[in-house]
C-alpha cells in the first residue's frame, strides 16, 4: 500500500515493491532479519544516489544560471540541502518509511538518506531525465531564496586582497560536544590580527559562523568587495585551424572517440590549458574548469553504477570496499598515467614541462568526461551515459589493477591495524634539494602491549607515496605470516603472535571489510574449498592452541560446505586430539540447532545469524572500530559525508624524523 501510495504521490512508472524497499530503515532490515548484504547494499545506493542528485542539480544550474565552476559549487551547496528537505517534507516521506521497534524512542525529525535511495531508483526506472522533472520544480522554488554570503571565501578574498598568504587563516576547533547524532562544533579562525568563533552542528557550519564573526569583530565591510562592477577584457574567439582539425582528428581515433560523442569545438577546449587560453586572451579560458567540475561528478557515478553490476563479486558486497575501490579509480595518480601518453603532445600549455604534473593529467581527464556528458545532456541524448561509460571502462577501469601504485594501502593498513588494536608511527627522512627532494618514510605497527610488530620503508618524491609504499611492504610481510594455507608457517609461536592471528580470524569471519583479513590469512577456505589448505589451517591453530577457533572455522566449513568434506581436513591430528574436537564441535552444533530454535531462525537464514551464534557460544566477534590510528590514518568516508577538497588533505602526516 506505501509504495502505491508514493507511487501515485511522486507521479513515476515504477514499481511500487521497489519504493516500498527504499523506505526500510536499517532498524527495520535488522527486525526483520535482513542480511548484512542488504545493509551493505543500501549503504551503496545512498552515495550513489547522492551522486546522482547532485549531477541533476548542478545540470539543472548550469543551464539556468552559472556556468562558472566556483560560483556553481557554490549553488550547489546553497540548494541541495534545501531541495533535498523540501523533497523529504513535501511527500511526507516519514509517514511512508519502515522504522524498527527500537528506534522509534530515538526517531528522527528526518532520515534524509532516503531521499538519495528514492533519487536512485526513480534514475534507475525512468531516466536522468524523469528525475530531473523531480527536482526541477524544487530547485526553481528555491532559486527565489535570496543567496546567503560564503563568509569563508568572502575572508578568503579579502586576505588576498592585502597580498597575505592563504596559510595566515587558521581555523581551529576548539571544542565537540553532544550526542552522536547531535554534536555542536565550536571553531574559532585567526587572520589579519583579528579572531571569529562560531558555533554549529556541523564543522563546515561553524567555520562560516566563524568567519561572519570575524568580519564583525574586524570591522570590515563585506559588501564594498562584493558591490564592485567587474570589468571584463576583451576575449577573443578559439580559432580552429585546418592543421589544428587534422591533429584533434587523430586524437579521437587514439581515444576511441568521435565528433558523435563530444564536439571538435569542446574537444578543443578539453586540449587548451587556461593559463595558454589566459595568455592569448581566449574566451574559453574558464570552460575545461566548468568540464573537469561536472566531470568530477560523472566519473565516481559511473564507476559506482559499474561496481552496483556486480556488487558481490566487484566489491565483495562491501560498501566499504566500492568506496576504496573508487577512491584508488578516481585519485590523481591513477587518472594521469591512464590515457595513451602521446595524445599529451597535442596539449597547448605555455609550459610543456608542466604536461607531467599528476594534477594537471588528472583535470584534463575529468574535463573530457564532463565534456561528453554535457555534449550528450544538451544533444538530449536517450542513452546519456552511453560512450561516457565505455570510454570509462576502456581508459580508466580495464588499466587499474591490484599491483597499481594507485592502490590506497595507508587505508588498508588501517583496516587491519584498527581492527587489531594496533598502534602505527611514521618516521621521515627527506634528503636532495627542494626541488628534487626524496623522502624515506618507515613506518612502524606495535603490538597493543607495546612491543613492535613489523616495519616498512618507502623511498618517493612525494611523502603520501613513500607512506604508501611503506604500508604496501608491512600488508605484504602480513601476508606471509599469516597465511595458513602454507605446510610451513612463518609465524612466531609466541603468544603475542597467536593472539593476533586469533584476532585475524575473528575479523576475518565477523568484520564488515572481511576481504583484507582474509587476504592476510590466505583465504581461510572460506571462499575456495582445498582438503590441503583446510588440512594446514587445522595443523596449525592446534599447534597453537588456538583451540576456539578451529571450532569456529569448523563450523562455519560445514555451513559452507558439508559435514563429511570438513571432517577429513581434521585427520592429520593426534588420535586424542580427534576426539576432543569432535566434541567440542559436536557440543557447538548442539547449541547452534537450540539456538536457532530459541530464536526461530529457519535453515535458509542461518548463514546470516551465524555471527549472532558466536556470540552465544563466546566467540566474541570483534566490532567495527573507527578511531584514526597512529598520525597516518584516515577515517574511511561514512554515509552524508561530502567530499573534501584534496589539496587540503594533501599533507596531513605528521612525521617524526629519522635520528642520524
Amino acid at each position: 500500500m506505501r509504495g502505491e501510495k508514493l507511487k501515485k504521490q511522486l507521479k513515476v512508472d515504477i514499481n511500487p515493491q521497489i519504493l516500498k524497499e527504499c523506505l526500510y530503515h536499517s532498524s527495520y532490515l535488522n527486525e526483520i532479519r535482513r542480511g548484512s548484504q542488504h545493509f551493505e547494499l543500501q549503504k551503496a545506493h545512498i552515495h550513489i544516489g547522492m551522486l546522482i542528485y547532485h549531477l541533476v542539480l548542478a545540470s539543472l544550474i548550469a543551464k539556468e544560471e552559472t556556468t562558472n565552476h566556483k560560483v556553481l559549487a557554490e549553488k550547489l551547496v546553497q540548494y541541495k540541502d534545501e531541495i533535498l528537505v523540501r523533497f523529504y517534507d513535501e511527500n511526507q516521506l516519514n509517514e511512508f518509511l519502515y522504522i524498527g521497534k527500537g528506534e522509534l524512542n530515538y526517531r528522527k525529525d528526518r532520515y534524509l538518506e532516503h531521499g538519495y535511495i528514492l533519487f536512485y531508483q526513480i534514475y534507475n526506472q525512468v531516466g536522468f531525465k524523469g528525475l530531473g522533472k523531480i527536482i526541477s520544480p524544487l530547485y526553481k522554488s528555491s532559486k527565489k531564496v535570496e543567496k546567503q554570503i560564503d563568509y569563508k571565501s568572502a575572508l578568503q578574498e579579502y586576505i588576498q586582497q592585502l597580498k597575505l598568504n592563504q596559510d595566515t587563516i587558521i581555523y581551529e576547533t576548539l571544542k565537540e560536544e553532544g550526542l552522536q547524532h547531535e554534536r555542536q562544533f565550536t571553531v574559532k579562525v585567526t587572520a589579519n590580527g583579528f579572531h571569529g568563533v562560531g558555533t554549529a552542528n556541523s564543522k563546515k557550519k561553524a567555520q562560516q559562523k566563524a568567519a561572519q564573526n570575524w568580519f564583525e569583530n574586524s570591522m570590515v565591510s563585506i559588501l564594498k568587495e562584493k558591490n564592485k562592477p567587474v570589468q571584463h577584457a576583451k576575449k577573443q574567439n578559439l580559432v580552429m585551424t585546418k592543421n589544428r582539425e587534422t591533429e584533434l582528428r587523430q586524437v579521437y581515433k587514439k581515444l576511441k572517440l568521435s565528433t558523435n560523442d563530444i564536439a571538435l569545438k569542446e574537444f578543443d577546449i578539453c586540449f587548451t590549458h587556461k593559463s595558454f587560453a589566459n595568455e592569448k586572451k581566449l574566451n574559453t579560458m574558464d570552460r575545461p574548469s566548468f568540464f573537469a567540475w561536472i566531470g568530477a561528478i560523472v566519473l565516481p557515478f559511473l564507476i559506482g553504477e559499474y561496481i552496483l553490476g556486480d556488487f558481490q563479486e566487484r566489491a565483495n558486497g562491501k560498501y566499504s570496499r566500492l568506496m576504496e575501490l573508487t577512491g584508488s579509480l578516481v585519485s590523481k595518480k591513477h587518472l594521469s598515467s591512464c590515457l595513451p601518453e602521446s595524445i599529451y603532445h597535442s596539449f597547448r600549455i605555455p609550459k610543456k614541462s608542466d604536461l607531467s604534473a599528476p594534477a594537471l593529467r588528472a583535470d584534463f581527464v575529468q574535463s573530457l568526461i564532463g565534456a561528453m556528458f554535457i555534449h550528450n545532456l544538451f544533444q538530449q541524448k536517450k542513452e546519456l551515459f552511453k560512450n561516457t561509460t565505455a570510454f570509462i571502462q576502456d581508459f580508466i577501469i580495464s588499466t587499474f589493477g591490484e599491483t597499481s601504485t594507485s592502490v590506497d594501502y595507508r587505508s588498508h593498513l588501517q583496516i587491519l591495524t584498527q581492527a587489531l588494536g594496533m598502534q602505527v608511527t611514521a618516521k621521515l627522512v627527506t634528503t636532495g634539494p627542494s626541488h628534487q627532494s626524496e623522502h624515506e618514510v618507515e613506518v612502524s605497527t606495535f603490538f597493543q602491549n607495546g612491543g613492535k610488530h613489523l616495519v616498512g620503508t618507502g623511498k618517493a618524491s612525494a611523502k603520501k607515496q613513500g607512506v604508501n609504499l611503506a604500508c604496501r611492504e608491512i600488508i605484504q610481510k602480513m601476508n606471509t605470516l599469516y597465511h595458513l594455507n602454507h605446510q610451513n608457517l612463518e609465524l612466531p609461536n609466541k603468544p603475542l603472535w597467536n593472539d593476533t592471528l586469533a584476532q585475524l580470524i575473528y575479523c576475518a569471519v565477523n568484520n564488515r571489510n572481511s576481504q583484507k583479513f582474509l587476504e592476510a590469512l590466505g583465504g581461510l577456505c572460506l571462499q575456495l574449498w582445498s582438503l590441503e589448505n583446510a588440512m594446514n589451517i587445522v595443523t596449525h591453530l592446534y599447534r597453537r592452541d588456538l583451540k576456539s577457533e578451529l571450532i569456529m572455522l569448523l563450523m562455519k566449513w560445514e555451513i559452507l560446505y558439508s559435514r563429511e568434506m570438513v571432517e577429513k581436513c581434521i585427520t592429520p591430528l593426534p588420535d586424542d586430539a580427534k576426539v576432543v574436537i569432535r566434541n567440542k564441535w559436536q557440543e557447538a552444533n548442539k547449541k547452534r540447532e537450540q539456538w536457532k530454535t530459541e530464536h526461530l531462525v529457519n535453515e535458509n537464514d542461518g548463514e546470516d545469524d551465524f555471527f549472532l551464534l558466536l556470540e552465544e557460544l563466546e566467540f566474541k566477534p570483534i566490532k567495527n572500530q573507527n578511531s584514526i590510528i597512529g598520525k597516518i590514518g584516515i577515517i574511511e568516508p561514512q554515509v552524508g559525508d561530502e567530499f573534501e577538497d584534496d589539496d587540503g588533505i594533501s599533507d596531513m602526516l605528521d612525521f617524526v624524523p629519522i635520528p642520524e
